[in-house]
């Protein structure tokens, strides 16, 4: 048994491994494959008559020893009562090394599809998914991780820590331990052999514009706290910000969308691949390599130096770092203020108007121009593509 979620009375009791290891006053996470129920085990739903939770726990438990009815204490034989938990815990997670990173790209602000888990054979509950995919994260194993992942419960949320000037917050819908299904989405470390197995399942409310380390001096951490490993923040948290929605109002004005966090996150890590010291002509020349053989119908993710990466963010990688990171339009740029300059990828050609997914239909404009060719009238619209026609630009 990984875990199991039940509703009685439209209350959500959960349960996992490490629960049912302490119950049995066990300590090593090897005893779990002698523990009774089928492995894995996902979602039951029941109510509060008697006859279905008894036949759910006969079948689970292979046992006749209940005590009540309604979930409070259910089962003589672990001598376990359950616990109520979930939507009331606020974690600190910070996303710091390169797997994280890569992580944070491929399945926090990207969803995973739903045909993934289906082809993994892992039933999901419906909810968990939100327009035919999911957002997911997971640790390790080790007994520190075991530890908080059999803490984590259902309607908590966790406060991602990805960069200096953005926090990602967001609420877990479900968890399953699964080495399987995790090797699938991040393969393995290279170096221990482990995949991130404890898993949990997300929904993303924000991606907030907020200084990390104002939101760590808010909460009374002082600047030599590194913040090593997650960690429950919920006393703090609730003594400064009340609550998550309360945190989220306060910082109403400065939201950044997944997309453009997700390309930002994507010209990172191929940035730290090709490493900081490379030459703006060195880093296009390794682009033209990584995208030689990719085309518009080559698969969602392809491989730049041993590091996944959507293909669609390749492109718009390589064809800013083609154009110099200026607008071909009106040539304006402007840098962030992590120093790095700012312009958008565009296509000249909508793809909703049959044009191709191909760097050779892509330009780099400012925020303005990429607005008056995607949203403008004809005239605004023309404006700019008689600026790049000028240029020596042609698109067909």
């Amino acid at each position: 048994m990984d875990e199991m979620d039940i509703i009685l009375n439209r209350k959500s009791y959960h349960i996992t491994k490490y629960d049912v290891i302490s119950a049995f006053n066990q300590t090593n996470p090897e005893d779990w494959q002698d523990l009774p129920g089928p492995d894995p085990y996902h979602v039951i739903v029941i109510n509060s008559e008697e006859k279905p939770v008894k036949a759910v726990f006969r079948k689970i438990f292979n046992t006749n020893n209940f005590i009540t009815s309604d979930g409070e204490r259910v089962l003589k034989k672990l001598d376990f009562e359950f616990k109520i938990i979930g939507g009331d815990q606020v974690y600190l997670m910070p996303i710091g090394n390169e797997h994280a990173v890569e992580h944070m790209n491929m399945s926090l602000l990207n969803k995973i599809p739903k045909d993934v888990f289906d082809s993994n054979g892992v039933l999901l509950p419906g909810h968990v998914y939100d327009g035919g995919g999911t957002n997911c994260w997971g640790l390790e194993p080790g007994r520190d991780n075991i530890r908080k992942w059999g803490e984590l419960g259902i309607g908590d949320h966790i406060i991602f820590l990805p960069s200096n000037y953005a926090v990602i917050v967001a609420e877990v819908t479900h968890k399953i331990r699964d080495s399987n299904l995790a090797r699938t989405i991040w393969g393995s470390d290279l170096q221990t052999g482990q995949t991130w197995e404890l898993m949990f399942f997300l929904r993303v409310i924000r991606i907030v514009d907020l200084d990390k380390r104002t939101l760590l001096t808010a909460l009374g951490y002082g600047s030599g706290d590194n913040l090593m490993g997650s960690r429950r923040i919920t006393d703090r948290f609730s003594q400064t910000y009340t609550s998550i929605s309360k945190f989220l109002d306060k910082y109403s004005g400065g939201s950044i969308t997944t997309e453009a966090f997700s390309q930002e996150t994507a010209d990172r890590i191929i940035d730290n691949s090709f490493s900081n010291r490379t030459s703006h002509e060195e880093r296009l020349s390794r682009l033209e390599n990584a995208i030689r053989d990719v085309s518009p119908t080559s698969g969602e993710y392809v491989m730049v130096n041993g590091k996944r990466i959507k293909r669609n963010q390749l492109f718009v990688k390589y064809v800013k770092e083609r154009d110099n990171y200026k607008c071909k339009a009106c040539d304006f740029t402007f840098n962030k203020r992590d120093g790095t300059p700012y312009v958008e990828a565009a296509h000249v050609i909508g793809l909703g108007n049959q044009g191709v997914d191909s760097p050779d239909n892509m330009v780099a404009l400012c925020a303005n121009c990429h607005k008056k060719l995607d949203k403008g009238n004809t005239e605004a619209s023309n404006e700019v593509l008689n600026a790049l026609r000028a240029k020596g630009l042609s698109f067909s």
